[in-house]
């Protein structure tokens, strides 16, 4: 069950159930992502951002709003 990508062969179809609890799991994982230093913040943010957008539509519509979220707490904590 790949949790950020299709797989290219186009097996694994997997239940609605668990795409939406993996998807979630994933959107959960981003909101631990925490650097003291905004820099590496914001290049890890990027790399994930990169790696969501290779997931297809059906992700995309519930791992980059977490990853908006995250991009929020980087700019009150660059605000402070």
């Amino acid at each position: 069950m790949p949790l950020l990508q299709d797989e290219k062969d186009g097996s694994g179809k997997e239940d609605s159930w668990e795409f939406d609890e993996g998807q979630n799991a994933i959107s959960k994982m981003v909101h631990l992502i925490k650097h003291s230093n905004s820099d590496v913040y914001y290049t890890l943010l990027l790399k994930f951002k990169k790696i969501f957008l290779k997931g297809g539509q059906q992700r995309m519509k519930t791992t980059l709003p977490a990853l908006m979220f995250s991009l929020l707490r980087l700019s009150h904590q660059i605000e402070a």
